[in-house]
Formats: structure tokens, sequence, C-alpha cells
């Protein structure tokens, strides 16, 4: 029989819908990997177990199990407006999990899994507390480390929970952030000045977590195809206005699931009116692109103008 893999994911507020998504597209694509995910939350959605309870009846090596958090820990963590309290749920795993020291995957809600995923099981920690994709900007500096410091995203981690507990990430990650009065990136950067003080993160492939420039650079400049794409941002593949690489698949995950009647509450007629008049814009914009290709020093001397526009 296979080894279960763990995978940990953390909910609050509007984010059931795609955390069933999320969940989905890893549940099918990894069908004969035995899977125990772990869904940590402060206020149960019991709508959500129910639609779930199916997914695990159909895939019988796959358990799905809520975690309750007591948030009173981290409630004076500060936070943007657009960012929800269960970002910060992610500290507290090394001792709400029950498991003794094993690996675990943490997956933002806000993902889907587009592959396999045996080869980011088979990572080997080789000591640190865990694997993560580099940001394609470079952030360390703005918390005073070189300016080529590698500044990791932990939407997306591998982790060895043992290593997690013996260098105390909960306790020193909140400390990280219990003296400042407001933070952009709250996980970020509680989780980079820690882990990169003591040489603690270790790369993954872009393809593990596709965040948006990501993206473009796997499409645009490799081979490669995503295998965990997420949606950082605030502009979701589950709002209307939203136009980013990879929504159309976001979409063919959610029609296979119980929420498949979902409608975005920003599809109103003005947003449809202005989402044409966009379209329009931009066709208009390649029209004019495409007719100076006969033309290459008018076209160089508008290059910039139109590539901005056109892409």
């Amino acid at each position: 029989m296979s080894e279960t893999h763990n995978v940990v994911y953390a909910v609050d507020g509007d984010y059931w819908m795609p955390l069933y998504v999320s969940i989905h597209s890893l549940v099918v694509n990894n069908p004969d990997t035995p899977l125990e995910i772990f869904v940590l939350h402060a206020d149960r959605e019991e709508s959500f177990f129910d639609n779930v309870s199916r997914l695990t009846a159909e895939y019988e090596e796959v358990t799905v199990t809520g975690v309750e958090v007591d948030d009173g820990k981290i409630r004076d963590v500060p936070t943007p407006h657009w960012f929800t309290r269960a970002n910060v749920y992610r500290f507290l795993m090394g001792r709400l999990l029950p498991l003794d020291g094993d690996s675990v995957l943490y997956l933002d809600c806000d993902t889907i899994v587009e592959g396999s995923l045996d080869v980011l099981f088979d990572t080997d920690l080789d000591g640190a507390v865990a694997a993560a994709v580099p940001e394609y900007k470079l952030r360390s500096y703005e918390l005073g480390f070189p300016v080529d410091a590698l500044w990791y995203n932990a939407g997306v981690m591998y982790i060895n929970l043992g290593a997690w507990n013996a260098h105390d990430v909960e306790s020193r990650a909140l400390d990280q952030l219990a003296t400042r009065e407001d933070v952009t990136y709250p996980v970020q950067e509680g989780l980079n000045p820690v882990l990169n003080r003591d040489d603690l993160w270790q790369p993954l492939h872009p393809k593990f977590n596709a965040m948006t420039n990501w993206a473009r650079v796997l499409a645009d400049e490799t081979d490669e195809q995503p295998v965990i794409v997420h949606y950082t941002g605030p502009e979701k593949p589950w709002h209307y206005r939203t136009d980013r690489r990879h929504k159309e698949r976001w979409w063919h995950y959610l029609e296979q699931t119980p929420y498949s009647g979902y409608r975005p509450p920003d599809k109103t007629a003005t947003n449809r009116l202005l989402k044409t008049r966009k379209r329009a814009a931009s066709r208009s914009k390649q029209f004019v692109w495409n007719r100076l290709e006969g033309h290459p020093r008018l076209r160089q001397s508008v290059a910039t103008v139109y590539e901005f526009f056109v892409g």
C-alpha cells in the first residue's frame, strides 16, 4: 500500500467554496495517492463537510478532517483589510495537527493542483524546516536582509513538522509580528526572517507554486507546466471581473463539484458592460498592432506604447 501523505489548509469567511475546489483538484489529479487532509478553521461550515463526505466516499484512501482553532493567540496579529484571519492559522499547525514529526504539505485555499504531487512528496528537506518557492520579486531587503536574499511565498510549503516545532517557528514567527503596527504580507513577514536567518528554507521549482509572475515565466520561457497554480493577490478566479492566466482552469474544476451552480456576485449588468468594452478595446489595439507589421520602423517607434496595451 502506498504511503499516506498529509495536506493541510486553513479557511474562514468566504473561502469554503474555493477550498473545496482546491481539494477536488488535488484528489482527482492524485487518484492513487492516499491523502490525509486537515482543515484548520475557527467556525465550522457544515455544508462544506457534507459535500466533502461525498468526495471521500468516492476516494476511499482520502480523509478530510476539520481541526478547530482557538484564534485567541493570534487575535492581535496585525493584518491588512484584504487578508483573512485564517491565513495566520498555519503558524499553529505544529501543535494543532495530530501528527508526530511527520511531513505535511500546506496549501492556500486559492490554489488548484494540476498534476501528480509525487515529486513534491518525495522532497528531501535535508535539515530544512520547509521547502517553498521564492517570490519572483526580491523582497528580503525590506526586512534588512541582503538585497539578493530569496523571499519565499508561504502559500505552498512542504514542511517537516518535527523541525518546525524543534526550531519553535510558531512563537518566533508570531514574535516577529507582535511589535509591528502594520504589515503587508503577515505570513511572509513572520516566516521569512525566522527561516532565512538560520538557512531553514529549501527552494522548490516554481511549477509547484505558479503565482502570477511565475505562471507567466513558465508559459512564455519554459516547457514546464504548472503543477500547482496559486491565484495570489486580490483578483481571484471566482470574481467575474478578474482576467488572469489559468482562470478557466479554476472554473473547470468548479464545474465538477457540488458548487457548480456558483455565480459571481460581481457579475452585474454594469460589470458585464465594462468587460465587453475592455475586450473590444483590446481587439482594436491588437488589430492596429497587426496592421503595423509591414512597417517595422513605424512599429518600432510606437512599440513601447503598443506593447503596453497589447502585451
